[in-house]
């Protein structure tokens, strides 16, 4: 049911048939209501579903790294559009001083639609950019995740990332995904040609605690509660004017910032993890902690950094990821 409570000229909040009403930024606004979405039959659905959920990636990282990190979100999303915020920055991408562009092979993504780049001309820009992408783009999309270019999203009890959030779509604002860290498996290193997920299957045993976001859009979002001021890793959506409290994977309540990993909780099982690829080589962690961070001026952590979680904690390996390998590398052969 809607209210309305300003007459006949105002706004209002609610369902009214197929379209809600709701207050954003001191604005009043309408969407159609996304919950409706089944089995997609006809062009126009199969087209809507393919837009459930877009990654917004922070391309700061290796130039190697992006090509395969495009396609294999493309391919696992299916999504048909993204954004991808740029961070201006000596040296990204190996270009010139001042440049940000992608002039190389993942300009295929950018020709047909996949992605939407967006020179982004802050340094330590990340909240920034985040909060902005809500602002400008939550009506084109359900879900809205927030990732790095060395992040990869692996959903391990179902086929697609869109089949495993259809069961939080109705009443869970955000959803934690918990990292899987990966390391260098004794690389100094590499064809930068090579998929990274192929490259690297050394890891930590546990999953971290340290979590990134997929927000549902259905729900406002206000970037000045002070539980979003790291968005990238943690945030509350809102209903109304009553905030609400994210969930993890397990649609287990994570009220108080905190995200525990279930003790019990088996890889094979894992509804969901995101495979974050930390290091690559030893010489691509010295490239990139030389040139800053998207979050700090100075990058915080230095070789010994490296070394220490070399020696201590990649003893494990985790090749889930692979299958998706072939599926991967026929489709980025059409490309």
């Amino acid at each position: 049911m809607a209210k309305q409570t300003e007459g006949i000229n105002g706004g209002f909040s609610g369902r009214v048939g197929t379209v809600v009403g709701y207050e954003w930024r001191g604005k009043w606004c309408m969407r159609t209501h996304p919950w409706h979405i089944k089995d997609a039959r006809s062009e126009r659905q199969l087209a809507q579903r393919r837009r459930f959920l877009a990654a917004v990636r922070l391309a700061a990282g290796p130039r190697g790294v992006l090509r395969g990190g495009l396609g294999y979100h493309s391919l696992q999303m299916h999504m048909t559009e993204g954004n991808l915020f740029s961070k201006l920055n000596k040296g990204c991408f190996g270009y010139g001083e001042g440049e940000a562009g992608i002039d190389y092979d993942g300009t295929c993504y950018i020709a047909d639609g996949t992605v939407t780049l967006i020179q982004w001309p802050m340094a330590q820009g990340q909240i920034p950019a985040y909060n902005d992408c809500i602002e400008k783009y939550s009506d084109e999309t359900e879900w809205l995740s927030f990732i790095d270019i060395d992040e990869f999203i692996y959903p391990n009890t179902t086929e697609t990332v869109y089949e495993f959030l259809k069961p939080f779509q109705k009443n869970r604002p955000v959803v934690l995904a918990y990292w899987k860290c990966f390391g260098a498996d004794g690389k100094i290193e590499r064809d930068m040609n090579a998929l990274v997920i192929e490259e690297f299957t050394k890891c930590r045993e546990k999953y971290s605690t340290v979590s990134k976001i997929f927000y549902n859009t259905a729900y406002s979002f206000d970037k000045n509660d002070k539980h979003n001021k790291a968005l990238h890793h943690s945030a509350w959506g809102k209903y109304k004017n009553t905030p609400l409290p994210p969930v993890n994977v397990y649609n287990k309540v994570c009220a108080f910032g905190r995200n525990p990993v279930p003790k019990k909780a088996i890889p094979a099982r894992f509804p969901l993890q995101i495979n974050h690829y930390v290091t690559k080589s030893y010489k691509e962690y010295v490239d990139k902690t030389s040139k800053g961070d998207v979050y700090f001026k100075t990058n915080p952590h230095g070789e010994a950094h490296f070394l220490r979680n070399e020696r201590i904690n990649y003893k494990s390996q985790d090749f889930q990821i692979w299958e998706y390998l072939i599926r991967l590398k026929l489709a980025m052969e059409k490309k």
